[in-house]
């Protein structure tokens, strides 16, 4: 449930995860779109890049948090974004992502990973959720008809034209080469949000043949669950991340990578399972330690 957005809880903490994809073929679904511009943006100083929209996205990008940054889009056009011919061909890339940098009530940090081409082009198009959760249409196949915004040149996007309170879905169509690539989306809550879910308890382990099973009790959160996120410690190393679930109900982890190549060389494993909250914060971990030998 919610692959991206356990993807964009881990990314903050840790990694990054892909997005859901599908055809853009499908039944027409009006989006939420207010007044679609065309965004072209320099790279920054250190290289990166970003776009914003509205005229208030540089409050917007303030509130939605310090990962923001600021507008390489000062001169964007406000002018409606001509039609483009969307190619037929799609290409078979797959490891392009969307997802969210920051969120509050009054914006949302878009982010997305870079296509090369030498010509590309991003488009957001934006829905109410409740479209899709309502079973009235899918992620997969609805019509992509006019974006919420183009960016050209950006990998980031400040939308500040947000009602608080409200579930959207952003979904990423780029044309990359006079190809469409699969489409991606992820999900975001336009809330502020600073309390993290509950600390996970009850947490059981066993040594199996296949690894390190370990189980715990389900977290709570007072707004919406994002995650858990399973990390492990391999003598004085640092904790990395080793999997989890996108899923409340999904309170159970396999690690298969503890034995064999992967095993600790002093033959213990020390784990910290801890909950993330769709506004990425984090409850205190839960740790265990397990003797493999």
């Amino acid at each position: 449930m919610r692959s991206s957005r356990f993807a964009i809880a881990v990314v903050l903490a840790i990694v990054a995860a892909g997005c859901s994809s599908g055809s853009d073929d499908a039944a027409s679904v009006e989006t939420s779109t207010p007044a679609p511009t065309t965004v072209e943006t320099d790279s920054n100083a250190d290289g990166s890049s970003s776009a914003e929209s509205g005229d208030g996205a540089d409050d917007g990008a303030d509130d939605a948090g310090d990962g923001a940054g600021d507008s390489g889009g000062d001169d964007a056009a406000e002018d409606p974004i001509p039609v483009r011919p969307v190619p037929t061909q799609v290409s078979d890339e797959t490891s392009h992502w969307v997802g969210v940098n920051a969120m509050s009530a009054s914006a949302i940090d878009i982010t997305w990973s870079e296509v090369e081409g030498d010509d590309v082009v991003y488009q957001l198009f934006r829905f109410e959720t409740e479209v899709f959760r309502s079973g009235s249409a899918s992620k997969d196949d609805v019509e992509l008809d006019t974006p919420h915004a183009e960016v050209i040149g950006a990998l980031r996007l400040v939308d500040d034209d947000v009602e608080p309170g409200t579930f959207y879905t952003y979904i990423l169509r780029v044309i990359a080469d006079d190809e469409v690539l699969e489409r991606r989306w992820t999900d975001v809550l336009a809330v502020d949000d600073t309390t993290p879910p509950t600390a996970i308890v009850g947490v059981e382990f066993e040594v199996t043949a296949e690894g390190v099973l370990m189980e715990w009790s389900p977290s709570s959160d007072d707004v919406e669950f994002g995650s858990y996120g399973v990390f492990r410690t391999d003598g004085e190393g640092d904790a990395r991340y080793i999997g989890g679930g996108g899923d409340i109900g999904q309170t159970s982890f396999l690690d298969d990578t503890v034995f064999g190549d992967g095993a600790p060389a002093d033959g213990i494993a020390r784990y910290e399972i801890v909950a993330f909250d769709f506004h990425n914060n984090r409850s205190d971990p839960a740790v265990i330690e397990v003797t493999l030998n």
